[in-house]
């Protein structure tokens, strides 16, 4: 294997694909082999379809032009997304957490575009796949990239750092999710940190939003943090950023260093927003995009793929956080949820949070006894087999109804016919609850 013939195809290709469904003319095309599938079968299909270049576990492509014949095509990719990494000499940032890094990420990326050509990861393209994926987008016309990391067993940050090679990075947050690979919360928090670790190793900069409070005993190298808070922004133009309410949507003061205010109208909701917002904020005002344009971008940013989106239904409002859930997401969404005031009627769908493992009974009941104590919520219908095992062991509540799936309960809340109500639906990928309004 020529490793510079590959890269240099790669660069002046249409961009780099595993998936013949939906490659274009002019792809590189990695054949990668797992448990349930094999690329190998599509290289045929993906010379017929215009690739460039594939690359190939089996041997029968030995000797053609076009196929590159590796051992092992997975970590052939991801070597050589770090070697092409390496051509392009810009700032990358590396996002990562339990909660809020896509968020955050997307939120980034507009409001850096203010002022450069960004890569930014696409969706959650975000483990030892998607991040190779996303380095192979890179051309000379990017000033500046934007990496999502995402993990659910230990190893998986520093795996990903290390083919990324990010200069700088943020932890969004640390919660429970994945548990059940990483066996428990202190590996949780020593997985996020492997982030620091890498940028501490390599003279890159750390920025720490002490909201974070689970990582602060960690930033032992106080030359590698660049330490922050929504109070004390220590911005090259911002000062603090204040928010002044969070429905329908977040509002914000943003206090500059020369004493003027900038206030801003989000397109996001909720207090669990605004961290996302004031790291976002924080970076960009680091790479001097300007306040001008971090408002701009701020205010034009639109939530979308099923998070924190408001979406009308029939003649009620839904906040559809629906992307994914766990047990800090899920008790910070109903917080917020809660504190809406609002003569509408509330009522919560909500999917199990599932992957927690052994702590998933626990997490689960917490949120019934949140529900149970809170009288105005009309209306709770926990959909799955996790919240199932968890009301067995309450009392019955003729607030909270158990659902097997999303199938029934769209049955359930169709037969209700509300009328003007806000509903909160939230659960993780897997429950599919916006199906419930499709």
């Amino acid at each position: 294997m020529n490793p510079e013939y590959i890269l240099d195809t790669i660069e002046n290709s249409t961009g780099v694909t595993i998936d013949t469904r939906t490659m274009s003319k002019g792809n590189v095309f990695f054949a990668i082999k797992g448990e349930n599938f094999d690329g190998n079968k599509f290289v045929d299909k993906a010379l017929e379809q215009g690739a460039v270049l594939a690359v190939s576990s089996n041997e029968k492509f030995r000797g053609l032009h076009n196929v590159v014949v590796v051992d092992n095509v997975l970590e052939t990719m991801q070597k050589l997304s770090k070697l092409y990494r390496r051509r392009f000499d810009i700032p990358v940032i590396a996002i990562t957490g339990t909660n809020g890094k896509t968020t955050t990420k997307e939120l980034l990326c507009t409001m850096l575009s203010g002022k450069y050509d960004v890569l930014c990861t696409k969706g959650n393209f975000n483990n030892h796949i998607g991040v190779p994926l996303t380095l192979f987008g890179l051309s000379k016309k990017h000033q500046i990239a934007v990496i999502e990391m995402g993990a659910s067993s230990m190893g998986e940050i520093d795996f990903l750092c290390n083919i990324a090679e990010p200069d700088f990075g943020l932890i969004t947050s640390i919660g429970k999710a994945h548990i059940e690979g990483f066996g428990n919360f202190e590996n949780v928090i020593k997985t996020k940190l492997e982030l620091y670790d890498y940028l501490k190793n390599n003279n890159g900069k750390f920025f720490f939003n002490e909201a974070v409070s689970d990582i602060e005993n960690y930033m032992t190298c106080p030359d590698c943090v660049l330490k922050f808070s929504s109070s004390e922004m220590n911005g090259k133009t911002i000062s603090s950023i204040v928010m002044q309410k969070a429905f329908p949507s977040i509002l914000l003061n943003i206090l500059l260093n020369d004493g003027q205010t900038e206030k801003v109208a989000t397109g996001l909701y909720g207090k669990y927003n605004f961290n996302n917002i004031v790291a976002s904020a924080k970076i960009s005002d680091y790479f001097d995009v300007g306040i001008d344009k971090i408002s701009k971008k701020l205010g034009e940013y639109t939530p979308n793929n099923n998070r924190s989106q408001f979406i009308e239904w029939n003649t009620n409002t839904v906040i559809l956080d629906a992307y994914n859930a766990n047990p800090a997401s899920m008790l910070e969404a109903l917080k917020s949820f809660v504190e809406i005031k609002t003569d509408k009627k509330k009522y919560l769908i909500l999917g199990d949070m599932l992957e927690l493992g052994e702590v998933s009974h626990d997490e689960h009941l917490k949120v019934i006894e949140f529900i149970e104590s809170h009288e105005e919520i009309a209306k709770a219908f926990l959909v799955g087999n996790e919240f199932f095992r968890a009301q067995k062991d309450r009392k019955d509540n003729r607030r909270i109804d158990w659902i097997p799936n999303s199938l029934e309960a769209k049955k359930e809340i169709e037969s209700l016919n509300l009328n003007s109500s806000l509903i909160l639906a939230k659960g993780s990928r897997g429950i599919k609850i916006e199906s419930v309004f499709l």
